[in-house]
């Protein structure tokens, strides 16, 4: 099986698309479907679906929250808020750092945000163009996300096909939606895969710099230093005397976050203020078996999705670990490092939304499906199971629009 994969991706290789069709087969295509799918379900989801804003009655008599455009107000919901805080006022000082602030959104996103809108005079910037700004962002770091995990995946597999569905993984994946809404995810995602990139062109300042951004965009960023030091010392042969003056630029890669913590040092007294403030969410230190069965904050429906979602993660993040295929071992590991933190802290909430950054994993799923040998049972597992996972993220992005949580 694995010689007739070889020979697929070599006879695939031959026929790559010239220009810039790959392009639009990739990022292009699989974009504008999936955004047109989720923007026509978010327009006719108050036909069908009540707001649940009950905590501001005017909100609920008007129908919306920042903007009476149905188009922009759908993707700003819910953690939206507080980026957005970010964006007007800075982070806050609070009285108490355990009880829910700002403090625990990191800045890179809210802080590009800000500095997009400083580009239009003062008595233009309103909510509105500020939530617009956002929205936008979130889509051009995905079309570059896209962009990236093509010339990643294919540079791992040499086929474009695996690259192509990969892609299509990523944007059918049932919290997707995240990475167009006013929310940092798709801003991760962007770094993370840039660090990669920028690494397996031995560019290491300009990777640890993008690392660096990862960090401080979710603390969690920082286990992309794994795949990165990785990819350095397999450049060097795993030869402890090749290794040379450039790896000084790995202390280039915790200085986003060290800057961020070191300022709410300041604003606040407290160095781990950003740690800390989790608790007020009721986050605690807690066993991820416990975690798993029995969550605090229990949601139906979206809990067994996350429970589904934790263990896909898992295992396939355990399989490239493990597995023969060595430039896949790192990224692994890094998929299983970013979803295993939410489960030591006693509660599920948002880990499906968490997962849709562990772009790993959709790049060795699309892999898998590559080796299955008959044509007809591949391109039914693709159909049917893209298909089912697009229908319920179009259900999560109804309920995300009409303020029910999603994730």
């Amino acid at each position: 099986m694995e010689e007739k994969l070889r020979s697929k991706q070599t006879s695939t290789k031959q026929s790559q698309p010239s220009s810039k069709r790959w392009w639009l087969e990739a990022v292009a295509i699989p974009f504008f479907v999936t955004r047109f799918l989720i923007i026509a379900t978010g327009l006719l989801s108050p036909l069908f679906l009540p707001l649940n804003y009950i905590q501001d009655p005017e909100v609920m008599s008007r129908g919306w929250l920042f903007s009476s455009s149905r188009l922009l107000d759908m993707w700003f919901r819910w953690d939206a808020g507080w980026y957005f805080t970010i964006v007007k006022e800075g982070y806050r000082m609070v009285e108490n750092i355990y009880t829910t602030s700002n403090l625990a959104f990191f800045p890179v996103y809210p802080l590009l945000v800000r500095a997009a809108a400083g580009v239009f005079p003062s008595n233009l910037v309103t909510d509105e163009l500020m939530v617009s700004i956002g929205v936008i962002l979130s889509n051009l770091f995905l079309i570059g996300t896209l962009t990236l995990i093509y010339k990643i995946s294919n540079n791992l597999f040499k086929n474009k096909q695996i690259a192509i569905r990969a892609n299509w993984l990523l944007l059918t994946f049932p919290t997707a939606f995240f990475l167009s809404s006013f929310y940092s995810e798709s801003t991760f995602l962007f770094f993370s895969l840039l660090t990669i990139w920028l690494a397996k062109k031995r560019r290491w300042f300009w990777a640890c710099v993008a690392a660096a951004i990862t960090g401080a965009t979710r603390l969690v960023g920082l286990i992309i230093a794994l795949p990165l030091i990785w990819e350095y010392l397999e450049s060097k042969e795993w030869k402890l005397k090749k290794i040379d003056l450039s790896i000084l630029w790995f202390g280039v890669v915790p200085v986003g976050v060290l800057v961020f913590f070191s300022y709410l040092y300041y604003l606040t007294g407290d160095f781990l203020a950003a740690i800390k403030v989790q608790s007020a969410w009721g986050k605690q230190v807690t066993n991820p078996f416990i975690s798993f069965l029995k969550p605090t904050g229990y949601w139906p429906f979206v809990t067994a999705l996350d429970r589904i979602v934790v263990l896909g993660v898992v295992i396939g993040s355990l399989k490239m670990a493990l597995g023969a295929i060595k430039p896949l071992i790192p990224l692994g590991f890094y998929s299983l490092l970013i979803i295993l933190p939410p489960l030591f802290t006693g509660t599920l909430d948002s880990v499906s939304r968490y997962a849709v950054v562990a772009f790993p994993v959709f790049m060795y799923l699309s892999y898998l499906v590559e080796k299955i040998e008959n044509k007809a049972v591949r391109r039914g597992i693709v159909v049917v199971g893209g298909m089912a996972m697009m229908v319920l993220q179009l259900v999560l992005f109804a309920r995300y629009s009409q303020f029910y949580w999603a994730g």
